[in-house]
């Protein structure tokens, strides 16, 4: 498998740098063969994907508008030239399920298809990304969780969940209001728009015991890293999948490991929490 494949290199170097060699190839090998992409345009995907979800920042400059308005067009061609070789070459890959897709009689139509193939790549890369490498440095600074999780490989889906809870990748969305309404005494008025912090939902004391403990085991967990109600993320369950392949294998392969500095430097953005780069050294 893919991580296996990049744990391979890393415990052979007894080094990695957790984000770009071992947090995006996982999800992006994932998502690029549910899609029947080929392995040449994979990075391509990444670049385009990176620029697209700047957007969604508040902290978005103009310059990264412009190219995250390129990337989408960009983007949008390419899915089109899939869906072309897909019309006539039917592969079994999702854009060819979405094609052949009918309900009642009702077929997706191009546009259609293309806006769940671009939703699939940046909801089920971006995010996930960023929660292996922060689940990643978790586990570094907590080190008697990780030997948990070594000894009970079965706490694998649990471990998930609280990792996506203790340091939430995707911070804030934001949601309007649909009609008047008063909220813990503050009236929201239909029309204006609120920004919900996931993260400081996740670390609750009325909602979870001792939110600020790591504990892989902890159940429930009702953390709101994936959204909730007619919101839910859509692709939860890839995202979980992604997690458990990621956290799976390191902890077989890795019996011990530290961060190699001090404060790894965070990305810049009020939506997405994560880390630029993360060393890691192997024991």
């Amino acid at each position: 498998s893919t991580a296996n494949r990049l744990l391979d290199q890393a415990v052979d170097r007894r080094r990695m740098e957790a984000v770009a060699e071992y947090a995006t190839p996982i999800p992006l090998a994932m998502i690029s063969d549910l899609m029947g992409i080929p392995p040449q345009d994979q990075q391509q995907l990444v670049d385009w994907s990176s620029a697209i979800v700047r957007l969604y920042d508040q902290a978005c400059t103009s310059d990264e508008g412009a190219l995250g308005e390129s990337a989408t067009i960009e983007f949008v061609d390419y899915v089109k030239m899939l869906i072309d070789r897909r019309a006539t070459t039917p592969g079994e890959d999702l854009i060819t399920e979405l094609l052949e897709a009918e309900v009642d009689g009702d077929r997706l139509d191009e546009d259609e298809v293309i806006a769940t193939c671009i939703l699939t790549l940046n909801a089920g890369h971006e995010a996930t990304v960023q929660a292996i490498g922060n689940g990643s440095m978790a586990l570094a600074r907590h080190p008697d969780q990780h030997a948990l999780l070594r000894r009970n490989p079965e706490l694998i889906g649990t471990a998930g969940d609280e990792l996506l809870r203790y340091d939430t990748p995707l911070q804030m969305f934001e949601r309007w209001v649909l009609e008047d309404l008063e909220w813990n005494g503050v009236p929201l008025r239909r029309g204006t728009k609120v920004g919900l912090l996931f993260g400081s939902a996740n670390r609750d004391e009325l909602a979870f015991e001792e939110p600020w403990r790591l504990d892989l085991a902890r159940s429930p967990n009702d953390h709101v890293s994936l959204g909730g109600g007619i919101h839910h993320c859509v692709g939860a369950p890839l995202a979980r999948l992604e997690m458990e392949v990621a956290f799976s294998h390191f902890v077989r392969r890795v019996e011990e490991f530290e961060i190699e500095i001090d404060s790894p430097p965070r990305i810049p953005s009020l939506v997405f929490r994560g880390v630029r780069k993360l060393p890691l050294k192997l024991g």
